[in-house]
This record gives structure tokens, C-alpha cells and sequence, in this order.
């Protein structure tokens, strides 16, 4: 079982839905303009997720908490020459995503398309209704926020597992709409989530625990849940928690000017997240920029 410690600090991770929200309340978001623009024209990049795929970022360098262009999804438009069609809210879970209402304005990424009265899930299908022809890629991030209340059961193996059997079965709803709507040849790519606990012998003082439990909980619950239902679906894995270097061993270590000997895993963690500086665990814009990259990579090897 996680200690008190070690769990609350692994809540951050997972129930950073109530807190995006809040800030989003309170800070406002970037996203939403009074002007009048031109409709988006095809061909089509479409991205479906949470904070992540929002471009969400904390207080920091002088900006309010917001939705901002720093995320992963604007890089892969720009690079890819798509046209973006974010359909992302910060805060929401899987389940949500495909039952629940719609996503709040405060919570919805900058340039995002109208609400609409339905789900995020539902709004997506009727948008592809109309344009599954144009698009030419597509990524999911969904999930993180969904296992958030089990971090403090007393059997959190069993909650957490219990919750992912919730998020597979709703994705697979979600993931079948839109894979009979774009076609078998439209590359769908999936991400995970790093596992910022893994920067923990970065910080002062030190929390009590070690990465053990937060490994198991990546790399055998979450991320092989999420593989399972893509994989279903002719869906890539794009494994952000290897790419934050989740995978390293705890005895390759670096010394960091910051930090002093910390593991590399720890150090990359603080790099491509604001886990270090603000106990928050959303990507950095270096990190945004490694997501990019990864997902640019596994849908090229694809092709």
C-alpha cells in the first residue's frame, strides 16, 4: 500500500482536474475570443484530450494560469501544416469526456471550436460527420484524471484497476466512432503521462516513499490499460512515461547544478515538467516540445 505521503504527493498527479479547473476560474482563459474569425479549412490535424492536449500552464514567468499555445498539439500543427482542431478540456476525465456535459469555456484550449450542448465525445463525432474525410491525423490523451479518487483507498491496486476498466470501455466507445469516421488508413496515435514521482529525490525534503508504487501504478495499471484499448482500435502508442524517462534505472545518476546527484530520471522529470519549480505536473514548453516530437515519430514509422 502507498504511505500517507507518498499517496497525497501521487494525488497531485492524478486529481490536478479540480486544480486546472480552479485556476481556469479564476485566472480565465486565453482560449476564448469576442472576435469573429474564418472558419477552419481542412486538411485537418484533430486532438482530443485534457490538460495536456489544452497546452495547459501554471502561474509562472509572469503569465496567469491558462490554457496556452505552449502544448504539444499546436507544435505538431505547426510543424505538421494541419490545421488544428483541438477538441481538448483541461480537467476532464475519460468518462466525461464521452457521457458527461459540456467542457466549461474557461477549461477550453486557445482557438478551440464552440461548445455545444452535448459531450465533448458526441461534439467530436458530429464534427466528424462533416469532415472525417479531411483529417489526417489524430491524438488521445484521456485517462489521468479518472483513477484520482482511488489514491487514497485503502486498496488502491483494486480502485485504480477498477477505474481503468471504466476509461477502456469508454474510449472504446469513443475510439470506434472515430476510426469508422476517418477510415482505416488515418494514423490515430495514443499517449500515456509521465510519472512525475520519479523527480522526487529532486525536492527538499525529500517525500517520504519511493518510486516503486508510483512505477507499478504507471506500468502495470494505467499504461497497459491504455495500450490494451488502442491497440483494439489500429491505435500507436506514443509513451510519454519513457519519454520522460520513466524507464531508466534508479542507479543512472547525473549531477545537476540545481539539484545536485539526483538519478537522470529525477533530473529530466524537473526539465520537461514544472514538477520541480511548482509541484505541478504539467509539461514545460521543453516538455510540449518532447511530446511533439514523440508523436511526429511513432506517426511517421507508421506510415
Amino acid at each position: 500500500m502507498i504511505a500517507n505521503k507518498s499517496r497525497k504527493t501521487l494525488g497531485v498527479l492524478l486529481s490536478s482536474a479540480a486544480v486546472i479547473l480552479v485556476l481556469g476560474l479564476l485566472g480565465g482563459c486565453s482560449g476564448e475570443s469576442k472576435e469573429k474569425v474564418a472558419p477552419k479549412k481542412g486538411p485537418y490535424y484533430l486532438s482530443i484530450g485534457d490538460s495536456y492536449a489544452a497546452g495547459f500552464r501554471p502561474a509562472v514567468d509572469g503569465h496567469d494560469a491558462e490554457n496556452s499555445t505552449d502544448g504539444f498539439a499546436f507544435k505538431i500543427a505547426s510543424q505538421t501544416g494541419l490545421t488544428l482542431m483541438n477538441y481538448a478540456c483541461s480537467g476532464i476525465t475519460a468518462v466525461d469526456y464521452v457521457e458527461g456535459a459540456p467542457c466549461v469555456p474557461t477549461a477550453r484550449p486557445v482557438g478551440g471550436p464552440e461548445p455545444t450542448d452535448s459531450s465533448e465525445g458526441d461534439a467530436v463525432l458530429a464534427w466528424l460527420d462533416k469532415h472525417g474525410d479531411e483529417v489526417e491525423l489524430v491524438t488521445v490523451i484521456l485517462g489521468g484524471n479518472d483513477v484520482q479518487g482511488c489514491i487514497e483507498a485503502a486498496d488502491w491496486r483494486t480502485c485504480s484497476k477498477s477505474e481503468m476498466k471504466r476509461v477502456q470501455v469508454t474510449l472504446d466507445q469513443l475510439l470506434s466512432g472515430i476510426r469508422a469516421r476517418v477510415g482505416d488508413s488515418v494514423p490515430i496515435i495514443g499517449l500515456n503521462y509521465p510519472n512525475v514521482l520519479l523527480a522526487n529525490p529532486a525536492l527538499s525534503p525529500v517525500p517520504d516513499g519511493d518510486a516503486t508504487e508510483s512505477i507499478e501504478f504507471f506500468n502495470e495499471i494505467i499504461n497497459p490499460a491504455l495500450k490494451e484499448t488502442y491497440e483494439k482500435h489500429g491505435v500507436k502508442t506514443a509513451d510519454v512515461t519513457a519519454a520522460f524517462g520513466g524507464n531508466l534505472p534508479a542507479d543512472d545518476m547525473v549531477d545537476s547544478e540545481e539539484f545536485g546527484t539526483i538519478p537522470r530520471r529525477a533530473e529530466q522529470i524537473c526539465q520537461l515538467t514544472y514538477y520541480c519549480q511548482l509541484r505541478d505536473v504539467h509539461p514545460t514548453n521543453e516538455g510540449h516540445r518532447r511530446i511533439a516530437e514523440l508523436v511526429l515519430k511513432v506517426n511517421q514509422k507508421q506510415s
